[in-house]
């Protein structure tokens, strides 16, 4: 038998048009649920590198410090040697210094420490 109202060509077309809709209904889902763990993992990643800026800022901060630190260390180290330096170049600053030594076998007898000066 015929139709002649097209109700089964009405409900074929319906199904066919439902499925093609529920396809691109999927694919969309699909889409957003990808687009929704890309926003996720950028979140993350976004918070790991404000994270990891702060603490190479601290780091940067706290090697400042202790370059500052060193640096004064090694201006009181070398202020001290400067001082010990000064005093032992006082304590060697003698005009003159005679030794009387027999010395073996030789003519000489007694050496001045002026004379061997530059």
């Amino acid at each position: 038998m015929v139709s002649i109202t097209g109700k089964k060509d009405a409900k074929f077309l319906k199904k066919r048009y439902q499925r093609k809709l529920d396809k691109q209904h999927q694919a969309i889902e699909d889409k957003r649920k990808r687009f929704y763990k890309m926003n996720h993992k950028l979140k993350k990643n976004l918070s790991h590198a404000r994270s990891a800026a702060t603490n190479i800022k601290a780091s940067e901060e706290e090697r400042e410090d202790l370059y500052r630190e060193l640096l004064d260390l090694l201006r009181e180290e070398t202020d001290f040697e400067k001082e010990m330096m000064d005093l032992s170049k006082e304590g060697t600053e003698k005009e003159s210094i005679k030794l009387t030594q027999k010395f073996k076998d030789t003519d000489i007898e007694d050496v001045s420490y002026d004379s061997m000066k530059r």
